[in-house]
């Protein structure tokens, strides 16, 4: 939340969302299988709020790690997982970057459970 107050008082319209975990602990594990259709779910759900002209701040970097990175390679032929890839930030860069602000005006964040309770 204090990411999100943070960017509020920039300016930064945000939503609050969490479709499901972004997958690292199954990749860790090697189950790109389930890693492959968790991709496709999130990105699903988040890819109407980038056509919002919103942008995606997981506020664990490993989250968007796996968002901006690995979900392309592990779904390369999924339209949405194409889609999101590219306006992903971590919370870190998000905040550091207010003065040169985002792609868009706007930020749908991805709020990442700890990994240890995610998998």
């Amino acid at each position: 939340m204090d990411t999100r107050a943070v960017l509020a008082r920039n300016g930064v319209e945000t939503e609050m969302l969490y479709p499901a975990c972004c997958g690292m602990p199954m990749l860790e594990q090697g189950r790109i299988a389930d890693v492959a259709a968790n991709a496709r779910k999130v990105a699903a759900e988040l890819g109407p709020w980038i056509d919002k002209g919103y942008d995606v701040i997981a506020l664990v970097p490993s989250c968007a790690l796996m968002l901006k990175f690995e979900w392309p390679l592990i779904v390369p032929d999924d339209p949405n997982v194409n889609l999101i890839c590219s306006p992903v930030f971590c919370s870190y860069s998000a905040t550091r970057s207010l003065n040169a602000k985002f792609k868009s005006e706007a930020a749908a964040t991805f709020n990442s459970a700890p990994h240890t309770r995610s998998a």
